[in-house]
């Protein structure tokens, strides 16, 4: 959630632009790439273990 946070608040800060171009240019920013990378392993496992429960994988 922290992340789709801080892609809205990034629009109020006019160092990367107003809009979906502010929003872009923040996704891209090294700072945004380092926080996507560290909390991806998280979505992966949030994801896989509830498409396995959803699938009845896991007992």
């Amino acid at each position: 959630m922290k992340y789709i946070y801080r892609l809205w608040a990034v629009t109020i800060n006019n160092k990367y632009g107003q809009g979906i171009k502010g929003d872009i240019f923040y996704i891209l920013s090294p700072p945004a790439i380092i926080y996507a990378i560290a909390i991806l392993p998280s979505f992966i496992i949030l994801l896989r273990e509830g498409l396995y429960t959803h699938l009845g994988l896991l007992s």
